[in-house]
């Protein structure tokens, strides 16, 4: 999971996909069992409150054990914040290496393929995710 959410392993996720840490959590342990075994400051809250503690209410952060920002960290950055400026930072730079011809098109990056270092195109030559 490093390799691909930092996009250097031998199969990267195209520009656009940003590793979400907390969905990925959701859906391959639901029930939070790694959380709760490698995480143990956080093992006592509920299952709907594990992936994000930081968004649990008072009481349930109370009765966990939990303080946020001493036991548990808050959050380093809003994901949904940070996944919107990336793409943002890189629609500049898809437009900024575009010919000028092609500006305002979708393409990829420089360096963006898809699997195999191949370009999928459709019929518009237009690069396809």
């Amino acid at each position: 999971n490093w390799q691909w959410s930092a996009g250097c392993g031998a199969d990267a996720a195209p520009y656009f996909r940003i590793f979400n840490p907390t969905a990925q959590a959701q859906r391959y342990d639901p029930d939070g069992a790694y959380i709760r075994r490698w995480v143990p400051e956080i093992a006592r809250l509920p299952t709907r409150c594990l992936f994000a503690p930081w968004t649990s209410g008072n009481a349930e952060l109370r009765a966990a054990g939990v303080v946020l920002g001493k036991t548990y960290p808050r959050p380093i950055v809003d994901h949904a914040m940070a996944r919107e400026r990336a793409l943002a930072a890189l629609a500049t730079l898809l437009v900024r290496n575009a010919p000028v011809a092609e500006q305002g098109r979708t393409r990829a990056a420089p360096g963006l393929t898809g699997r195999h270092g191949q370009h999928r195109r459709n019929r518009t030559s237009r690069v396809v995710p």
